[in-house]
C-alpha cells in the first residue's frame, strides 16, 4: 500500500474524541491500517491516504467498517472540528459522497454508513 497513512505533524498521542458526538474514538486495525472509529455514531476518522489504502482491501477485511451503522442525517449537518488539530472540517464530495475534510492535516471524517457508500 504505497503510503504510510500518517503525517507525523498531524498525529496526536492519546485518545481523541468524535468530532460529531464527542464520544472517545476507539482504534481499529484493518490489515495493518489503524483507523479511529466512534462507538456512538459509527463515524470513522481516517488520516491522510488511509481512505485510498482501505479501498484496496477485500470486503472481508473491511467487514467491521462496512457493517457499521447507518447515516444519521442530523450528524451529517453538524459542524465539526478535526480530532487531530482542531481545525474546522470542510465538507467536500469524494466519490459522490459528501465527507468532512481537515484543510490542515488532510484527514477525513466519514459519518456512519458513508464508508459503505464510498465502497459501492
Amino acid at each position: 500500500m504505497g503510503h504510510s497513512g500518517l503525517r507525523g505533524d498531524a498525529v496526536t498521542e492519546g485518545n481523541v474524541d468524535c468530532p460529531k458526538c464527542a464520544k472517545a474514538l476507539e482504534q481499529l486495525e484493518l490489515e495493518g491500517i489503524e483507523v479511529d472509529k466512534c462507538p456512538g455514531c459509527n463515524g470513522v476518522w481516517l488520516d491522510e491516504y488511509e481512505l485510498e489504502d482501505l479501498l484496496e482491501l477485500t470486503p472481508e477485511a473491511l467487514s467491521e467498517l462496512l457493517l457499521a451503522g447507518t447515516e444519521d442525517m442530523a450528524l451529517d449537518e453538524h459542524a465539526a472540528r478535526c480530532p487531530r488539530d482542531g481545525e474546522e472540517l470542510r465538507r467536500l464530495r469524494q466519490r459522490g459522497v459528501i465527507v468532512d475534510c481537515c484543510p490542515e492535516c488532510q484527514g477525513l471524517w466519514l459519518d456512519g454508513g458513508e464508508f459503505r457508500r464510498l465502497r459501492a
